[in-house]
């Protein structure tokens, strides 16, 4: 369970949770204790697919991109859309600014 107590106060717009069960089970939980403000949730956990070898429990969490190198990646890649979506957002603005000049 989230403590929506201690996630209310933050002025932060985003949220990374690291859960060790299937990703995305408590964001739900998060978007209701900042549903009052712009956010976003990056729900990050246990995948679909079953890994049945995966050895010792450092294994395990690499193999579901849950290791500190796993979790860089992810949150970066979550990171780049943002960047790509905000220059795809400006390079729009760009464009209709200038047709509307014509």
């Amino acid at each position: 369970m989230i403590d929506a107590v201690t996630i209310v106060p933050a002025s932060v717009a985003d949220v990374v949770i690291v859960e060790p069960y299937l990703a995305g089970t408590s964001t739900r939980f998060v978007n209701e204790a900042l549903e009052d403000r712009p956010h976003r949730v990056l729900g990050l956990g246990v995948g679909r697919q079953e890994l049945r070898r995966y050895g010792q429990i450092d294994e395990h969490l690499a193999g579901h991109g849950l290791d500190p190198h796993g979790l860089r990646e992810r949150i970066a890649e979550d990171n780049q859309l943002d960047i790509e979506l905000y220059r795809f957002a400006v390079d729009l603005r760009e464009r209709r600014s200038a047709t509307a000049s014509l």
